[in-house]
């Protein structure tokens, strides 16, 4: 009979040896295979999804550079900043919801999973935790991806002359809104396919799955353009309007602000919705 320390070593590699398998399938689908050169296509990928994350900062550095916000202080730049920040939370919460809609068929346990893991000596209790470690990863791959440039960059546009302290105080709040944000979008959409399977049974799931991905996407799609369009009408001393009580790029915009330190009702009120 096995030892207690033995059991929990074979458990912790059938841990990981599951982490790598489902993971990889996130990774290897229809759309992107790992196998010989095709590795070229996931680089391609993720170098074009960093991309507005370099260059939106380069701009932003030169509107917040130029006359008249160049001699501005602070507190106005930032202020000046907000259609910045609700543009780089709503791009990444749109493209990380994207990405995620397109491993839908990957992201839960299927039949399949069910099929070839469950006669193997594996308990379920580690498989589903493979499950959620390769998530995790996932999520924590494509949101550095997305955002790990214009983490630093959009910062340093804004704070320019600032002290370093001031400098990484705005790069935590930053992070903070960014990681929020795109937590509560990846979380939502796997929750939406959940409640879908529950409702819908595995096999109508199956045959309306694409339709409900194209909504998914037209729906980011729309609350993308509108977050941008909202924003020029937030000002501190205006109440929220309904429409800014739905989008929620909006809302961990809001958050953004409570954690630089603005304690404006506005703000605090989207804060509360992230």
């Amino acid at each position: 009979m096995p030892s207690l320390r033995e059991s929990l070593q074979k458990e912790a590699r059938q841990f990981r040896e599951l982490s790598r398998l489902f993971f990889g399938r996130f990774l290897d689908n229809d759309l992107i295979s790992l196998d010989g050169d095709t590795r070229a296509t996931l680089a391609g990928i993720f170098t074009l999804l960093a991309m507005p994350g370099l260059f939106l900062p380069f701009f932003e550095l030169i509107q917040f550079s130029s006359f008249p916000l160049g001699f501005k202080p602070l507190y106005i730049r930032d202020l000046a900043a907000l259609p910045d920040k609700v543009l780089h939370l709503a791009l990444s919460m749109s493209v990380l919801g994207i990405v995620t809609m397109l491993e839908w068929d990957a992201i839960l346990p299927d039949r399949r999973d069910y099929a070839v893991l469950r006669p193997l000596p594996i308990r379920l209790a580690t498989m589903f935790s493979a499950k959620i470690a390769a998530l995790l990863g996932f999520w924590a791959l494509f949101t550095i991806v997305i955002n790990a440039i214009s983490s630093v960059f959009f910062p340093i546009a804004v704070v320019q002359s600032g002290t370093l302290g001031t400098l990484a105080w705005y790069i935590r709040c930053h992070s903070v809104a960014i990681l929020a944000g795109n937590a509560f979008a990846f979380l939502a959409l796997i929750a939406v396919q959940g409640l879908l399977m529950i409702l819908l049974g595995w096999r109508r799931y199956r045959r309306l799955a694409p339709y409900a991905q194209s909504v998914l996407v037209a729906l980011s799609l729309v609350i993308f353009f509108s977050s941008i369009g909202v924003t020029y009408g937030i000002s501190p001393t205006k109440p929220a309007s309904t429409v800014m009580r739905v989008l929620p790029p909006i809302w961990f915009a809001g958050l953004y602000q409570t954690e630089l330190g603005w304690a404006q009702p506005v703000f605090r009120e989207m804060a509360m919705y992230a």
